[in-house]
């Protein structure tokens, strides 16, 4: 039989041929036809052939199909004929150790030399053979669909998609292969994306670096409705997440910042503004913030050494320490020229210790 082999492991038979003798109706004892590595050794005795001889020869032929090689050999076709009669072929698991122990036992069963002891019938073969099939099918399957599903972890779906192309032609059915089928063209789909979607995840990143956290969340819903599984645009949409609420919350401290500074609190502005700064250590906006509030401090602080000067004054004033009251507003006006209440208070001052002094002068001139 020509029986063939082909890449994706399909059997095809190309050409029969029948091992048989055909008898001569006068004086040829017998002629024999076919091919001699599966003629059974029955027919090399001159007996006819019977159902077992198509065993045998079906049981050559398995032998090939799992070893790649005969199992029997001869220099020629005597030394053949003489391994087929009297030698016994080398264990099917010796060449191939993946081969079930049953399996191996039925291709024994199917070359034994003796009729009687070899399977009786291709029915039995067969009844034989569906179990064991069956279990190989079954872990053929399973290691097609483990290897088609790390290709597919990998990203690599047409050599997923060649497996479970194998796994279908196994078992069309298979709900698991029909899964993996359909990641395949989901995939094949996603990579045909992948350049758009990247575009989308540099833009988000981009907009992350600027501070614009709206923006880049825009670039990663674009990118997530191209591809929903690929991973940089996931890491993106959870980045921009943690963006965002680290933006509300500067935001917030900000604003509460301001409320406080244009109530005239500046050191409540500035611990606000403290809690901006440690969320966002270069937020711009919080450095701004930050010198007004200083200014505003530097401010307050003048109005207060002011306030506190002229009060001062204002007591030797009253006091009429007219000498100390001068020397102090003589401090205030360097630090505030120009300044109303100091320049008048200078001016009374001045008057009262004048006034003082001629006082003083008509006192003692009448003494």
């Amino acid at each position: 039989a020509n029986i063939m082999v082909s890449k994706d492991a399909v059997v095809k038979v190309v050409d029969f041929g029948i091992a048989r003798v055909l008898e001569s109706s006068k004086t040829q004892t017998g002629t024999l036809i076919g091919t001699i590595s599966y003629i059974p050794p029955e027919l090399f005795h001159g007996e006819h052939a019977t159902e077992r001889s198509d065993v045998w020869s079906f049981g050559v032929l398995l032998y090939e199909l799992l070893a790649y090689k005969q199992p029997f050999s001869g220099q020629s076709p005597a030394a053949l004929m003489q391994s087929i009669c009297h030698h016994q072929p080398l264990p099917l698991r010796d060449t191939v150790s993946e081969c079930p122990e049953e399996l191996e036992a039925l291709v024994f069963g199917m070359l034994r030399k003796s009729e009687a002891e070899r399977v009786p019938s291709m029915e039995a073969v067969l009844l034989a053979l569906e179990p064991i099939t069956k279990q190989l099918q079954s872990e053929t399957l399973q290691d097609l669909q483990e290897r088609a599903s790390q290709f597919i972890e990998q990203e690599e779906f047409a050599q997923a998609g060649d497996l479970v192309r194998l796994a279908l032609q196994l078992d069309s059915t298979n709900t698991r292969s029909r899964l993996l089928s359909e990641k395949v063209v989901s995939g094949l789909a996603r990579l045909a994306v992948r350049g758009r979607v990247e575009q989308h995840v540099e833009k988000g990143r981009a907009f992350i670096r600027e501070r614009k956290p709206h923006e880049a969340a825009r670039e990663a819903e674009n990118a997530l409705h191209l591809d929903s599984q690929f991973v940089p645009a996931r890491e993106l949409k959870n980045e921009v997440a943690r963006e965002l609420e680290r933006w509300q919350r500067v935001n917030q401290y900000v604003a509460e910042a301001r409320q406080q500074l244009m109530g005239g609190m500046p050191d409540s502005a500035a611990s606000a503004l403290a809690k901006a700064e440690e969320i966002d250590p270069a937020n711009e906006q919080v450095r701004a913030l930050q010198q007004q509030v200083l200014a505003e401090k530097d401010r307050y602080q003048r109005r207060s050494r002011l306030s506190d000067g002229l009060r001062k004054a204002r007591t030797l004033w009253s006091q009429r320490n007219y000498k100390e009251c001068l020397d102090v507003l003589g401090v205030l006006q360097k630090e505030f020229p120009g300044e109303g209440d100091v320049v008048r208070l200078i001016e009374t001052a001045r008057e009262d210790q004048t006034e003082q002094i001629k006082q003083e002068k008509i006192s003692e001139a009448r003494d």
